[in-house]
């Protein structure tokens, strides 16, 4: 009898390929089935043509709803144009590609998944490997935020604040105006030695719950070392910078309660103006530095 031939399609070669037996008769698919690692195939239409029970599970989702879906409806709308360009690309540039989104899934929690992307040129086919990398980004995340915070009053530290601050001044207007702060407390360590550095820490922290409530939400605050704050505001006028200061040092005539007893820490401050003064940004702390030790000189406080 003849054995009529027939022609394949790419899609259904791609699944008769993982049919054929590799090792005592182990096929790919079954390893693809039971493969801890959430993979699936897609077509020449980037829909999904087979998948295995892990990326069910990863996305939160069933098997039923994978099959014929299109991988990019997959993953949160502000994500989808950027992987479906990552599979366009595939075929152009190399056979091979990554990309990184974010999936809601079957419990509506936002995870980030890591797509390991393959092209098989002989049957317009495309591998996917996915890997939840969200407690990564996450861990990562945490890193940079403690890289850049102060542990003790959570605000940004001085890595922190010269980082955003150059930031700002870079991408300044012509017609911006900043006003750097350099912040110093006065008779803190008188309080730090005879209450101890448990009730130190209690001030600085209550300093900057003050300082915090002079400013408003565009005004960058940093603790910048020891007792010491630096602030990057931007400005609507000239005046403004000696409304703040102004503002700042009423706040700290108010006593502070340390162990039970009400003390005065205040504050001695020094500004710098950008463009005015310097447009670089330890050009301005420097100034707003020796600005400050000049006011406590005059004040009498050091």
């Amino acid at each position: 009898m003849k054995s009529t031939a027939r022609n394949v399609a790419p899609q259904e070669a791609s699944s008769l390929a993982f049919a054929e037996p590799v090792d005592d008769g182990v096929s790919l698919l079954g390893l693809f089935e039971l493969a801890s690692e959430a993979m699936c195939i897609l077509g020449s239409k980037h829909e999904i043509i087979r998948s295995n029970d892990a990326l069910a599970d990863l996305m939160g989702c069933s098997q039923n709803f994978l099959q014929g879906s299109l991988l990019e409806s997959c993953v949160v709308p502000s994500d989808q144009e950027s992987l479906k360009l990552s599979l366009l690309n595939l075929p152009l540039k190399s056979s091979q590609g990554r990309c990184l989104v974010r999936i809601l899934d079957g419990r509506n929690r936002r995870r980030c998944i890591s797509f390991s992307l393959t092209h098989d040129q002989r049957n317009d086919s495309i591998y996917v490997i996915g890997r939840d990398c969200s407690e990564d980004i996450a861990k990562r995340r945490e890193l940079d935020r403690r890289c850049s915070h102060d542990e003790l009053t959570s605000l940004h530290n001085r890595r922190g604040f010269l980082s955003l601050a150059k930031e700002r001044l870079r991408s300044a207007t012509s017609h911006q105006n900043f006003a750097v702060f350099f912040l110093d407390l006065d008779h803190f360590k008188p309080v730090n030695d005879l209450f101890g550095h448990r009730a130190g820490d209690k001030v600085l922290v209550d300093s900057a719950l003050r300082l915090r409530d002079c400013l408003t939400r565009n005004d960058l605050l940093a603790r910048y070392g020891g007792d010491e704050f630096v602030i990057c505001a931007p400005l609507k006028a000239g005046s403004e910078a000696a409304k703040i200061r102004a503002r700042i040092q009423e706040r700290f005539e108010e006593l502070f309660c340390v162990e039970g007893q009400m003390r005065h820490v205040g504050v001695s401050i020094g500004v710098a103006l950008f463009p005015e003064h310097a447009r670089c940004l330890d050009s301005l702390v420097e100034l707003a530095d020796a600005d400050m030790y000049a006011t406590k000189r005059l004040q009498g406080k050091w």
